[in-house]
């Protein structure tokens, strides 16, 4: 017999965590959440007592390659998903991003444009102590980065006098100043787990719906498959302890990541339409150059620009 909740959430990643505690906001005091992460609870000074390939090892027993290829999958699967491992850089997208079968004739165009989801990032950015630069950006705002930016390297100085209108401060999620608990970025440069804890993670932003009665955490909860009625999700079927498991909900939301709500979605009763279809990652480029006679790190924290001097045009449409 299933358990009944008033919502069920999958994943414990920062869309998740975010999700549940919005709704926590306007649930009322006798509302019932069952939140399901399938990794285990590590806590922070257990992951900097382990090596960052240890988490990683982890987490790929979860997803099986046939085709054997070198690409290593970066998940973090453990109580905060990929809040664990992440860098914290918290760029937006930009309004063309959202408009890309209008302007360029690829994709789809989303059904909401930049306008529309401008308040919501600085809602987020909020939430995570986002440290950019509020005038020279190339986002349009609303309000301003809760944080100063961090300061440039100098080859970043040097790409920003040469493109001064395409080259900014990167925001991020790594204060530059003391927010909470969280102190000031220890700018060592060793952001992928954080030796000080600063840079956001959902274990260290979201302590009020970790400790709200409301809330049935629990973790090793594998879900399998999203359970319908009527074309209407009614709960999940997950397995835990070896054992399957039922939780009934009026509410279901599944916020694992892109390759995990796919399998879920894939094996659940639903019409399947594209679900899965054409999921790919970007392929990115590493180029290392030597600048004899220009120092590099300066004591900021890593990566701390970013370029925009290719990101618009017509080649956008190939």
């Amino acid at each position: 017999m299933a358990d009944t909740y008033d919502i069920v959430v999958v994943g414990s990643g920062p869309a998740s965590a975010s999700f549940l505690s919005r709704w926590l906001e306007k649930a009322p005091p006798t509302a019932k959440a069952l939140w399901l992460e399938k990794g285990p609870h590590t806590k922070h000074a257990q992951r900097m007592g382990e090596h960052e390939d240890a988490m990683l090892r982890r987490s790929r027993r979860h997803v099986n390659n046939p085709v054997k290829a070198s690409k290593p999958w970066r998940y973090g699967i453990a109580l905060g998903g990929s809040s664990n491992l992440w860098w914290a850089c918290t760029p937006r997208f930009l309004p063309a991003d959202f408009e890309m079968h209008t302007r360029y004739g690829v994709g789809r165009d989303w059904p909401f444009g930049y306008d529309e989801l401008e308040p919501y990032y600085g809602q987020a950015e909020v939430l995570m102590a986002v440290a950019g630069d509020s005038e020279d950006t190339p986002f349009r705002r609303s309000t301003p980065y809760p944080l100063p930016p961090h300061d440039f390297t100098e080859p970043e100085k040097v790409l920003k006098k040469a493109w001064p209108q395409h080259f900014f401060h990167q925001p991020s999620a790594r204060p530059t100043k003391a927010v909470g608990k969280r102190p000031r970025c220890c700018a060592n440069g060793v952001c992928g787990r954080c030796p000080v804890d600063s840079k956001f993670t959902v274990l260290n932003g979201f302590k009020g719906v970790f400790g709200d009665r409301r809330v049935t955490l629990q973790t090793g909860a594998a879900v399998q498959s999203v359970e319908t009625e009527a074309g209407l999700a009614t709960g999940v079927v997950y397995r835990r302890g070896g054992r399957e498991q039922r939780a009934a909900a009026r509410l279901v939301a599944l916020g694992a990541n892109a390759m995990f709500n796919a399998h879920i979605l894939l094996r659940s009763s639903l019409p399947q339409g594209g679900v899965g279809k054409r999921l790919h990652e970007q392929a990115s480029v590493r180029v290392f150059i030597d600048l004899d006679g220009l120092d590099n790190f300066q004591g900021s924290s890593s990566i701390t620009g970013h370029g925009y001097m290719l990101y618009e045009g017509e080649h956008r449409r190939d």
